[in-house]
Protein backbone atom coordinates (compact mmCIF):
# COMPACT_ATOMS: atom_id res chain seq x y z
CA UNK A 1 0.00 0.00 0.00
CA UNK A 2 0.96 3.58 -0.43
CA UNK A 3 -0.32 6.49 2.09
CA UNK A 4 -2.50 9.35 0.81
CA UNK A 5 -2.98 11.47 3.96
CA UNK A 6 -5.76 13.95 3.93
CA UNK A 7 -7.02 16.14 6.97
CA UNK A 8 -10.02 13.44 7.27
CA UNK A 9 -9.59 11.88 10.99
CA UNK A 10 -8.43 8.55 9.54
CA UNK A 11 -5.27 7.58 7.69
CA UNK A 12 -6.15 6.82 4.42
CA UNK A 13 -4.59 4.28 2.01
CA UNK A 14 -4.65 3.16 -1.40
CA UNK A 15 -3.87 -0.10 -3.22
CA UNK A 16 -0.45 -0.45 -5.48
CA UNK A 17 -2.71 0.09 -8.92
CA UNK A 18 -4.50 2.94 -7.67
CA UNK A 19 -1.15 5.33 -6.89
CA UNK A 20 -0.49 8.49 -8.34
CA UNK A 21 2.23 6.72 -10.91
CA UNK A 22 3.99 7.79 -14.30
CA UNK A 23 4.53 5.19 -16.99
CA UNK A 24 8.28 4.04 -16.80
CA UNK A 25 9.93 4.64 -20.03
CA UNK A 26 13.53 3.02 -19.47
CA UNK A 27 15.52 3.00 -16.15
CA UNK A 28 13.95 4.46 -12.91
CA UNK A 29 14.95 8.58 -12.77
CA UNK A 30 15.59 8.88 -9.26
CA UNK A 31 18.58 7.51 -7.60
CA UNK A 32 19.37 7.71 -4.24
CA UNK A 33 21.96 6.45 -1.59
CA UNK A 34 20.19 5.10 1.24
CA UNK A 35 20.22 5.78 4.29
CA UNK A 36 20.35 3.47 7.36
CA UNK A 37 16.78 3.43 9.04
CA UNK A 38 18.06 5.17 11.95
CA UNK A 39 19.40 7.57 9.46
CA UNK A 40 16.09 8.00 7.98
CA UNK A 41 13.91 8.26 11.16
CA UNK A 42 16.41 11.03 12.56
CA UNK A 43 16.30 12.92 9.28
CA UNK A 44 12.59 13.57 8.91
CA UNK A 45 12.21 13.95 12.64
CA UNK A 46 15.03 16.88 12.20
CA UNK A 47 12.56 17.73 9.00
CA UNK A 48 9.79 18.20 10.49
CA UNK A 49 10.98 20.09 13.71
CA UNK A 50 11.96 22.65 11.50
CA UNK A 51 9.07 23.04 9.18
CA UNK A 52 6.15 22.83 12.03
CA UNK A 53 6.92 26.58 12.64
CA UNK A 54 6.12 27.43 8.72
CA UNK A 55 2.74 27.45 8.82
CA UNK A 56 1.62 25.05 6.03
CA UNK A 57 -1.29 24.11 4.87
CA UNK A 58 -0.55 21.69 1.99
CA UNK A 59 3.10 19.21 2.16
CA UNK A 60 3.78 17.29 -1.48
CA UNK A 61 6.43 14.74 -1.20
CA UNK A 62 7.68 13.17 -4.41
CA UNK A 63 9.29 9.43 -4.19
CA UNK A 64 10.80 6.78 -6.23
CA UNK A 65 9.38 3.04 -6.83
CA UNK A 66 8.23 1.32 -3.97
CA UNK A 67 9.82 3.03 -0.38
CA UNK A 68 8.83 3.82 2.51
CA UNK A 69 11.00 7.44 2.90
CA UNK A 70 8.51 10.06 4.80
CA UNK A 71 6.16 7.79 6.42
CA UNK A 72 7.56 9.14 9.55
CA UNK A 73 7.37 12.63 8.55
CA UNK A 74 3.70 12.44 7.42
CA UNK A 75 2.94 11.21 10.64
CA UNK A 76 4.23 14.00 12.10
CA UNK A 77 2.78 16.22 9.56
CA UNK A 78 -0.71 14.62 9.85
CA UNK A 79 -0.81 15.02 13.43
CA UNK A 80 -0.26 19.00 13.03
CA UNK A 81 -3.20 19.18 10.72
CA UNK A 82 -1.24 19.72 7.32
CA UNK A 83 -2.64 17.59 4.23
CA UNK A 84 -0.27 15.10 2.80
CA UNK A 85 -0.20 14.09 -0.49
CA UNK A 86 2.58 11.87 -1.54
CA UNK A 87 3.48 10.96 -5.22
CA UNK A 88 5.17 8.39 -6.90
CA UNK A 89 7.43 9.80 -10.15
CA UNK A 90 8.57 7.90 -12.83
CA UNK A 91 8.47 10.38 -15.79
CA UNK A 92 9.69 13.76 -14.79
CA UNK A 93 7.20 15.03 -17.75
CA UNK A 94 4.42 13.99 -16.46
CA UNK A 95 5.02 14.51 -12.77
CA UNK A 96 5.00 18.50 -14.16
CA UNK A 97 1.98 18.54 -15.71
CA UNK A 98 -0.22 16.41 -13.02
CA UNK A 99 1.58 19.24 -10.05
CA UNK A 100 0.72 21.93 -12.49
CA UNK A 101 -2.70 21.09 -12.91
CA UNK A 102 -2.65 21.09 -9.00
CA UNK A 103 -1.46 24.58 -8.59
CA UNK A 104 -4.09 26.01 -11.51
CA UNK A 105 -6.41 24.03 -9.51
CA UNK A 106 -5.96 25.43 -6.02
CA UNK A 107 -5.51 29.30 -7.34
CA UNK A 108 -2.11 31.12 -7.22
CA UNK A 109 -3.04 32.72 -4.35
CA UNK A 110 -2.99 30.14 -2.48
CA UNK A 111 0.81 28.79 -2.85
CA UNK A 112 2.32 30.69 -0.04
CA UNK A 113 1.16 28.01 2.80
CA UNK A 114 2.45 24.83 0.29
CA UNK A 115 5.79 22.96 0.49
CA UNK A 116 7.59 20.47 -1.82
CA UNK A 117 9.56 17.90 -0.11
CA UNK A 118 12.09 15.55 -2.07
CA UNK A 119 14.28 13.06 -0.27
CA UNK A 120 15.72 11.91 -2.97
CA UNK A 121 18.81 13.23 -4.78
CA UNK A 122 19.85 13.04 -8.30
CA UNK A 123 19.28 15.33 -11.13
CA UNK A 124 16.09 14.16 -12.59
CA UNK A 125 14.57 15.07 -9.03
CA UNK A 126 16.47 18.42 -9.09
CA UNK A 127 15.00 18.86 -12.79
CA UNK A 128 11.34 18.43 -11.93
CA UNK A 129 11.67 21.35 -8.86
CA UNK A 130 13.54 23.61 -10.75
CA UNK A 131 10.17 23.01 -13.76
CA UNK A 132 7.97 23.59 -11.08
CA UNK A 133 9.15 26.20 -8.92
CA UNK A 134 9.76 28.62 -11.96
CA UNK A 135 7.33 32.06 -11.70
CA UNK A 136 5.47 30.54 -8.53
CA UNK A 137 8.26 30.87 -5.21
CA UNK A 138 6.59 27.72 -3.88
CA UNK A 139 8.79 26.86 -1.06
CA UNK A 140 11.01 23.57 -1.85
CA UNK A 141 12.86 21.36 0.90
CA UNK A 142 15.66 19.19 -0.25
CA UNK A 143 18.23 17.08 1.07
CA UNK A 144 21.89 17.49 0.66
CA UNK A 145 24.10 18.57 -2.07
CA UNK A 146 24.33 22.13 -0.75
CA UNK A 147 26.57 23.30 -3.35
CA UNK A 148 24.98 22.11 -6.09
CA UNK A 149 21.26 23.81 -5.05
CA UNK A 150 23.51 27.17 -4.84
CA UNK A 151 24.49 26.61 -8.22
CA UNK A 152 21.11 26.26 -9.10
CA UNK A 153 19.47 29.24 -7.39
CA UNK A 154 21.78 31.34 -10.41
CA UNK A 155 19.88 29.66 -13.06
CA UNK A 156 16.79 31.71 -11.74
CA UNK A 157 15.69 35.14 -11.10
CA UNK A 158 16.21 35.88 -7.67
CA UNK A 159 12.80 36.08 -6.63
CA UNK A 160 11.33 32.63 -8.21
CA UNK A 161 12.88 30.44 -5.41
CA UNK A 162 12.47 29.53 -2.02
CA UNK A 163 14.58 27.11 -0.97
CA UNK A 164 15.48 25.47 2.19
CA UNK A 165 18.33 22.28 1.77
CA UNK A 166 19.15 20.04 4.71
CA UNK A 167 22.42 18.29 5.32
CA UNK A 168 23.62 15.83 7.21
CA UNK A 169 27.09 14.92 8.55
CA UNK A 170 28.65 13.14 11.74
CA UNK A 171 29.37 14.58 14.83
CA UNK A 172 32.83 13.22 17.15
CA UNK A 173 31.74 12.74 20.89
CA UNK A 174 34.25 11.96 23.35
CA UNK A 175 32.35 9.83 25.98
CA UNK A 176 31.74 11.20 29.49
CA UNK A 177 34.37 9.38 31.56
CA UNK A 178 37.31 9.96 29.22
CA UNK A 179 37.83 6.15 28.94
CA UNK A 180 39.01 4.82 25.31
CA UNK A 181 39.34 1.15 23.84
CA UNK A 182 43.11 1.02 24.14
CA UNK A 183 45.55 0.88 26.85
CA UNK A 184 47.89 3.91 24.94
CA UNK A 185 45.90 6.98 26.41
CA UNK A 186 46.93 8.90 23.06
CA UNK A 187 44.39 6.74 20.98
CA UNK A 188 40.69 7.31 21.60
CA UNK A 189 37.74 5.85 20.31
CA UNK A 190 34.80 8.82 19.80
CA UNK A 191 30.88 8.09 19.45
CA UNK A 192 29.50 9.67 16.41
CA UNK A 193 26.63 11.99 16.61
CA UNK A 194 23.95 12.75 13.97
CA UNK A 195 23.88 16.65 13.40
CA UNK A 196 21.60 17.97 10.29
CA UNK A 197 21.99 21.57 9.70
CA UNK A 198 19.03 23.57 7.81
CA UNK A 199 20.29 26.03 5.17
CA UNK A 200 17.45 28.78 2.87
CA UNK A 201 17.94 30.78 0.90
CA UNK A 202 18.30 34.54 0.78
CA UNK A 203 18.59 37.65 -1.53
CA UNK A 204 22.23 38.63 -1.94
CA UNK A 205 23.44 42.16 -3.01
CA UNK A 206 24.55 40.69 -6.56
CA UNK A 207 21.11 40.23 -7.40
CA UNK A 208 20.24 36.51 -6.99
CA UNK A 209 20.24 34.52 -4.14
CA UNK A 210 22.65 33.24 -1.37
CA UNK A 211 22.22 29.86 1.33
CA UNK A 212 22.71 30.62 4.66
CA UNK A 213 22.88 28.44 7.79
CA UNK A 214 19.60 29.11 9.63
CA UNK A 215 19.12 26.17 12.40
CA UNK A 216 20.91 22.57 13.56
CA UNK A 217 19.05 19.71 15.29
CA UNK A 218 20.28 16.68 16.83
CA UNK A 219 18.75 13.81 18.36
CA UNK A 220 19.49 14.86 22.11
CA UNK A 221 18.53 18.69 21.55
CA UNK A 222 16.09 20.91 20.36
CA UNK A 223 16.34 22.51 17.23
CA UNK A 224 18.46 25.78 17.29
CA UNK A 225 17.90 28.78 14.75
CA UNK A 226 20.56 30.92 13.76
CA UNK A 227 20.29 34.53 12.94
CA UNK A 228 22.10 34.72 9.38
CA UNK A 229 24.16 37.58 8.44
CA UNK A 230 22.17 38.26 5.16
CA UNK A 231 23.23 41.42 2.84
CA UNK A 232 20.75 43.94 3.09
CA UNK A 233 18.98 44.65 -0.53
CA UNK A 234 18.24 48.17 -1.99
CA UNK A 235 15.49 47.79 -4.32
CA UNK A 236 14.75 50.75 -6.73
CA UNK A 237 10.99 51.55 -6.98
CA UNK A 238 9.89 53.96 -9.99
CA UNK A 239 6.41 56.06 -8.35
CA UNK A 240 3.58 56.94 -10.15
CA UNK A 241 0.75 59.27 -8.08
CA UNK A 242 -2.14 55.82 -8.08
CA UNK A 243 -4.80 56.73 -5.59
CA UNK A 244 -5.28 55.30 -2.91
CA UNK A 245 -2.61 53.39 -3.01
CA UNK A 246 0.25 55.20 -3.78
CA UNK A 247 0.44 59.05 -2.22
CA UNK A 248 3.57 60.81 -3.18
CA UNK A 249 4.70 63.44 -1.47
CA UNK A 250 7.72 65.72 -2.60
CA UNK A 251 9.99 67.54 0.20
CA UNK A 252 13.09 69.16 -0.84
CA UNK A 253 12.95 67.45 -4.49
CA UNK A 254 13.14 64.12 -2.46
CA UNK A 255 10.05 61.71 -3.24
CA UNK A 256 8.56 60.32 0.02
CA UNK A 257 5.04 58.71 0.77
CA UNK A 258 2.02 59.36 2.75
CA UNK A 259 0.08 57.33 4.64
CA UNK A 260 -1.03 54.66 1.64
CA UNK A 261 -1.28 51.34 1.46
CA UNK A 262 2.33 51.21 -0.53
CA UNK A 263 3.62 52.89 2.52
CA UNK A 264 2.30 49.98 5.01
CA UNK A 265 3.56 47.23 2.34
CA UNK A 266 7.34 48.37 2.07
CA UNK A 267 7.62 48.59 5.87
CA UNK A 268 6.31 45.38 6.35
CA UNK A 269 8.75 43.79 3.70
CA UNK A 270 11.90 45.81 4.91
CA UNK A 271 10.95 44.09 8.58
CA UNK A 272 10.63 40.70 6.94
CA UNK A 273 13.23 40.99 4.03
CA UNK A 274 16.11 42.80 4.92
CA UNK A 275 15.20 45.19 2.59
CA UNK A 276 15.63 49.01 1.81
CA UNK A 277 13.61 51.33 -0.81
CA UNK A 278 14.83 54.00 -2.70
CA UNK A 279 11.95 56.32 -4.05
CA UNK A 280 12.17 57.21 -7.29
CA UNK A 281 9.64 59.85 -9.12
CA UNK A 282 8.53 58.04 -12.48
CA UNK A 283 5.88 60.83 -13.48
CA UNK A 284 3.80 58.50 -15.26
CA UNK A 285 3.27 54.93 -16.39
CA UNK A 286 4.62 55.04 -19.75
CA UNK A 287 4.05 53.80 -22.74
CA UNK A 288 5.68 52.87 -25.87
CA UNK A 289 7.24 55.36 -28.20
CA UNK A 290 8.42 53.85 -31.48
CA UNK A 291 11.37 51.13 -29.77
CA UNK A 292 11.49 53.01 -26.43
CA UNK A 293 9.12 52.94 -23.59
CA UNK A 294 8.62 56.20 -21.65
CA UNK A 295 7.84 56.93 -18.19
CA UNK A 296 8.27 54.37 -15.28
CA UNK A 297 8.66 51.42 -17.19
CA UNK A 298 11.17 52.95 -19.73
CA UNK A 299 12.96 52.94 -16.07
CA UNK A 300 12.74 49.67 -15.34
CA UNK A 301 13.97 48.67 -18.71
CA UNK A 302 16.97 51.02 -18.96
CA UNK A 303 18.20 49.44 -15.29
CA UNK A 304 17.40 52.97 -13.45
CA UNK A 305 14.79 51.53 -11.31
CA UNK A 306 14.12 47.53 -10.37
CA UNK A 307 10.09 47.88 -9.56
CA UNK A 308 7.06 49.37 -10.81
CA UNK A 309 4.04 49.71 -7.47
CA UNK A 310 0.89 48.76 -8.59
CA UNK A 311 1.34 48.96 -12.22
CA UNK A 312 -1.72 48.18 -14.40
CA UNK A 313 -1.58 44.91 -16.50
CA UNK A 314 -1.56 45.21 -20.43
CA UNK A 315 -0.84 43.03 -22.80
CA UNK A 316 2.19 45.50 -24.09
CA UNK A 317 3.34 46.28 -20.78
CA UNK A 318 3.31 42.23 -20.26
CA UNK A 319 5.76 41.34 -23.27
CA UNK A 320 8.32 43.42 -21.67
CA UNK A 321 8.06 43.15 -17.87
CA UNK A 322 7.36 40.16 -15.30
CA UNK A 323 4.27 41.01 -13.29
CA UNK A 324 3.90 39.68 -9.45
CA UNK A 325 1.24 36.85 -9.02
CA UNK A 326 -1.76 36.98 -8.43
CA UNK A 327 -2.96 39.66 -10.16
CA UNK A 328 -5.82 41.60 -8.62
CA UNK A 329 -8.88 42.77 -10.36
CA UNK A 330 -10.24 46.25 -9.98
CA UNK A 331 -13.41 48.19 -11.14
CA UNK A 332 -13.80 51.64 -10.77
CA UNK A 333 -17.47 53.45 -11.15
CA UNK A 334 -18.64 56.74 -10.75
CA UNK A 335 -22.13 57.28 -9.33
Amino acid sequence: TFPILSNSTQLEFVTENQKLEFPLQGSPVLQRNRLSPVEAELLERAIFEFIKGLKLHNVIMFHKAAVDDGLLLSELLYSNSVHVTHIEVLVVSKAVKILEHFFTTVGSSNTADILLISLEDGEEIDQLLMSLVSNKRIKTLVVGNLQRWQDRLLEVKAYEMYLIVIMHCKESVQPVDGSSTKEDDSIYCFESEDVYTVWQSFLSDEGSQKMHQVAVWKKNSKMIKMEPEIDTIIVRLALVEYWPFIRIRMVNGTVTLNDCVLKRLLNEFAKRQNLKFKLLYGHKWGGKVETDWTGAIGMVLREEADMIPFLPVTESRESVLDFTKPKAFINHGIL
